[in-house]
This record gives structure tokens, C-alpha cells and sequence, in this order.
């Protein structure tokens, strides 16, 4: 593994990062997000596949948070509870009992990414202030093209943009108030 430097901001914004890499992008989404469901059952199936093609740890971790993107967590309330299998750790993210940033920095590990669980406040969509003074979040500091950079999971998920089913919120009124 390669060795890190110390934590500093980012010399390179995402935008350029990303810019970079714009074939091995798409073809890295489009591979995380056809991933076989029979890859659930095995953590080390599961980054074999997502880390097969990404030649760097920055395609890794775009592989990991694509995959990511397309698990519903709603439907992942199964009996399986058993931490060391994906589909086993899905279900406890579903219940509650473990986190996204969790599985995000298992996965990353796996692959070979150094990173750093960060705890702090979820500010909410639209970067409201917690109601609460109690550390409530954990996003992650990953190490990629020779630099640190910080994850949020949950908010990646949401930025992510590769083709997924729309979703509608609807008001009690009946009303339409958010669509992804």
C-alpha cells in the first residue's frame, strides 16, 4: 500500500480529479451498477468485481459509492444480520444498526484505499443546522491520486449520476415535493 501523506486540503478539486478520468468513469459506473446480486454473499467477490477494472483508487472508490447507489436499503430487511457478507451488513444498515460510512469504509479497505472515519454533525439537505449538539454523522477521508479527500456517503449517493429508477416523494396533501 502506498504510503500516505499527512492530512492536508486537497491540492486538486473533484471536478478536475474527475475530468481526469472521464472514459474510465462511465465504464467503472456502468460496471458497479450491473454488479450481479450474487455478489452480496461475499465481501471479497464483491471488491473483485467493483475493483477488477479500476485501474486507480479513485476509479475504486467511484466503484464502491456506484454500487452503493444502487442497493435499496428499504428492501434489504432480511434475516441475514451477519456483518461479514454484504447482503448480511445491507440488512443491518436497513435496521439501523450499522451505518453507510461503515460499509463504505469496510469496502474501501478491502480495495486497498486508505481512509479515515471522521465523526461530526449531518447538517441535513440544505445544509441545516442540527437541532442537536450530539455527533450524530461520520463521512470518511480517503486517500486517492496523492491526496486526501472527504466522503460522505449518504450525500454521494445523491450526486451519484447513473441511471436509476426516479423517485417521486409525495406530500400527505398529495402534493409532489422532491423527485431524484
Amino acid at each position: 500500500m502506498e504510503e500516505c501523506s499527512p492530512p492536508a486540503p486537497p491540492a486538486q478539486g473533484k471536478t478536475d480529479l474527475m475530468g481526469q478520468y472521464r472514459t474510465e468513469i462511465y465504464e467503472t459506473d456502468q460496471k458497479a451498477v450491473q454488479a450481479p446480486v450474487e455478489l452480496n454473499d461475499s465481501f471479497n467477490d464483491l471488491v473483485g468485481y467493483l475493483s477488477q477494472n479500476a485501474k486507480t483508487d479513485l476509479l475504486k472508490v467511484r466503484a464502491i459509492l456506484c454500487w452503493l447507489s444502487k442497493q435499496n436499503f428499504v428492501l434489504a430487511r432480511e434475516k441475514e444480520q451477519d456483518e461479514s457478507t454484504p447482503k448480511g451488513f445491507l440488512n443491518l444498515i436497513a435496521r439501523k444498526e450499522k451505518s453507510l460510512s461503515q460499509l463504505f469504509d469496510i469496502l474501501c479497505r478491502k480495495v486497498g484505499v486508505p481512509c479515515v472515519v471522521l465523526s461530526g454533525y449531518n447538517k441535513g439537505c440544505g445544509g441545516i443546522q442540527p437541532k442537536s449538539p450530539t455527533v450524530n454523522n461520520s463521512w470518511l477521508a480517503v486517500y486517492v491520486e496523492k491526496q486526501w479527500g472527504v466522503v460522505e456517503p449518504m450525500l454521494a449517493l445523491r450526486a451519484i449520476k447513473v441511471e436509476r429508477p426516479r423517485c417521486l416523494k409525495i406530500e400527505t396533501t398529495g402534493k409532489a415535493i422532491h423527485e431524484r
